[in-house]
This record gives structure tokens, C-alpha cells and sequence, in this order.
């Protein structure tokens, strides 16, 4: 079990990486996660692990922040305020992975933005897991992002939430 009293970051720098395991918790007391903020390549897997208590959640941030991903599988969960995919201007090819392989996953988040202000080509995938967001908005002053939802052999998954697409 880990307690941060600080923000979470893999930022400022290049092809950085965390890996939550099954059984291994981490409370963020609402503060915030941020992954590839001003950086490349760097990503965080929660593999049937749990990361709660978590505010805002930022997977590629900035200029320059391409190739950044979360990825929820395995029975993982994760427990956040709004999570953006995709920050600012310059930020391209980040990447969401809500649910994926091995047992169904758990995820709640608040509003989940795609592409915002700026960052394109961004993307969520969204598989064998049980979502739940206050909404979902798909580029917000940016273009060429996606959300891709598809059903595994086992599970239907679901966007249960408010959607924009703008």
C-alpha cells in the first residue's frame, strides 16, 4: 500500500514507466497523476492493481508530449476525478486504454475529455471493462482524435455517461 500526500508525475523527460500489480494499492488523496506531461513515451500500467483517490488525471500534456498511455487491465481499477487525454497544443498520439486483457476491470471517472485545446490524434479504447464518467467530451478545440468501444468475448462494455463531440 502506498499514500501519496503529492501529485503523481512521469513528466519532463523521455520514455519513463510505472507498473501497479495485483494486490498493490496507491491513494493520491485526491491530488494529481500526470503521465507524459511535456515528455514522450512514458506510460503507466495498472495490472489487476488499484490506484483511488485520485483528482485529475493527465496522460500527455504540452508541447511536445506524444506517445504517452494509461492503461487499465487484468482486473485493474482506477478511482479519479476528470482524466484528458491530450493537452494543449503539440500534444499528439497518447493513448487510454480502459480495460484490455485478462479479468474485467474497473474504472470511475469524472468528465473524460479526448483531444483538448490543441492536442490531436489522441485516442481511447475501451474493452472488457466496467466504465463509469460524469461525461465523455471528444475534441474539445482539437481534431482527429478517437474513441474506439468494442465488446470482448465475455463483456459488453459501455460508455454509461453524457457525451459531446465537438
Amino acid at each position: 500500500f502506498v499514500n501519496l500526500t503529492g501529485a503523481f508525475n512521469l513528466r519532463l523527460s523521455t520514455s519513463n514507466s510505472a507498473t501497479i500489480l495485483a494486490d498493490a494499492t496507491v491513494k493520491l488523496n485526491n491530488n494529481a497523476m500526470n503521465i507524459g506531461t511535456n515528455g514522450s513515451y512514458n506510460w503507466m500500467v495498472i495490472n489487476g492493481g488499484v490506484v483511488t483517490n485520485v483528482g485529475a488525471v493527465g496522460v500527455g500534456g504540452g508541447a511536445n508530449s506524444s506517445g504517452n498511455s494509461l492503461t487499465v487491465s487484468n482486473n485493474g481499477r482506477l478511482f479519479s476525478g476528470a482524466l484528458t487525454v491530450g493537452i494543449g497544443a503539440g500534444a499528439s498520439g497518447n493513448v487510454y486504454n480502459a480495460g484490455g486483457f485478462g479479468a474485467q476491470s474497473t474504472i470511475s471517472n469524472g468528465q473524460v475529455t479526448v483531444g483538448s485545446t490543441g492536442g490531436g490524434n489522441n485516442t481511447m479504447n475501451v474493452t472488457n471493462v466496467n466504465l463509469t464518467s460524469t461525461g465523455l467530451t471528444l475534441g474539445n478545440g482539437s481534431s482527429n482524435n478517437t474513441v474506439n468501444v468494442a465488446r470482448s468475448e465475455e463483456h459488453t462494455s459501455e460508455l454509461q455517461s453524457p457525451y459531446v463531440i465537438s
